[in-house]
């Protein structure tokens, strides 16, 4: 029997013993080994990726793996995860609305800070901690304000983007430019947060390619 076919089984066997970290190691080699033409192996080791990574609290690296999952297979079981789990903004869903539009304001915001640096993370826990209060200290003013009320999710995210918080820089930075425009070149137009993902998916462009990368992904430098 194949190596990856083996590694595959064993991460399966393990997450039924509630053993996700084990699992987890069986499934990136059974992903690794899976030969490209095997789409619909790939996207069922995608499929048990996401629920590997649900089981280990990492949220928004579950969503990621069942997006690309569901592109490899609209119809197939990562589709369904992925619309479960997902709110508008692409991330994973809290238990609230209001919850929602923060940890989209929190990414847009620790996104923008993080890109400024050249090393894409923090150097140490205090500056993790100012920073962390300093957004929320700003997304407590939005909030007192009412302006996101009545507003869709692409009203609020172009909202959230266009609030540049003026942060304190340990080091010079680079940028504080969001230095990635969204455009569909065969169609010769940028691409809003509303409008179909570019890649076929079937998805909108802000729950699909284009969605905001979450606190985990961030700070780990995944985005």
């Amino acid at each position: 029997m194949t190596t990856w076919i083996i590694e595959l089984q064993r991460g399966i066997d393990y997450l039924r013993k509630h053993s996700p970290k084990k699992a987890l190691g069986c499934l990136k080699t059974a992903l690794s080994a899976c030969p490209s033409s095997n789409t619909a192996e790939i996207a069922k080791i995608f499929f048990y990726l996401g629920v590997t990574l649900k089981k280990l609290g990492l949220n928004d690296s579950a969503l990621k793996s069942w997006s690309i999952g569901r592109k490899i297979r609209k119809n197939g079981v990562s589709g369904k995860m992925y619309s479960r789990f997902c709110n508008g903004y692409g991330m994973s869903k809290q238990p609230s609305c209001d919850m929602d539009d923060f940890k989209a304001f929190y990414s847009v915001q620790l996104e923008r800070y993080l890109l400024s640096k050249h090393s894409r993370r923090f150097g140490t826990d205090a500056e993790q901690d100012m920073i962390h209060d300093l957004i929320l200290d700003y997304w407590k003013a939005l909030k007192k304000s009412g302006i996101t009320k009545g507003k869709d999710t692409a009203e609020k995210m172009a909202l959230f983007r266009s609030i540049n918080i003026i942060f304190p820089f340990f080091v010079v930075p680079e940028t504080m430019s969001d230095t990635v425009i969204p455009v569909h070149f065969g169609k010769k137009k940028r691409i809003s947060q509303g409008d179909r993902c570019f890649c076929g998916s079937g998805l909108p462009y802000c729950q699909c390619c284009g969605r905001t990368p979450g606190q985990q992904e961030l700070i780990n430098g995944l985005f």
